[in-house]
């Protein structure tokens, strides 16, 4: 089962389910109710924990940057196909919002918003522009 449909089963069953500071599962509701639901809960919780933490990330971002319905979609299909890079760019894109760069990134947002130690060559903690980089590269 998908976390979208244990979070329509909980809701069903008048089950709220919230993410933690700690990064673990809140729920709210009837006794009865979230002991049906605790089966789920626990088969599915890592996927439920990622689910509940991108929702929160992009949420936060999505308003900040004014994205769309089209967004969300390509966010999601993005969740599936590659979680670990998508929550870290969701991270990182968060980080820049909250120190003030607008969603422009810079090392400090990708190591969680404090420059721990830069890569040989690395000049400064400023946004770096890639528009000199090719789109993409044609090979046969």
């Amino acid at each position: 089962m998908s976390p979208i449909q244990i979070l329509e089963k909980a809701k069903s069953l008048g089950v709220s389910l919230y993410l933690t500071d700690k990064q673990s599962i809140y729920f709210k509701g009837e006794g009865k109710s979230i002991e049906e639901l605790m089966p789920l809960l626990q088969a599915h919780k890592t996927e439920l924990i990622q689910w509940l933490e991108f929702c929160d990330l992009y949420a936060y971002v999505s308003i900040n940057s004014d994205w769309e319905e089209a967004d969300l979609q390509q966010w999601r299909k993005d969740l599936a196909d590659q979680p670990e890079l998508t929550m870290e760019c969701l991270k990182a894109l968060k980080n820049s919002w909250n120190r003030g760069g607008y969603g422009y990134l810079t090392l400090a947002d990708w190591v969680g918003g404090e420059t721990k130690s830069k890569p040989n060559g690395f000049k400064s903690n400023s946004a770096v522009n890639f528009s000199h980089l090719p789109v993409s590269e044609k090979k046969e």
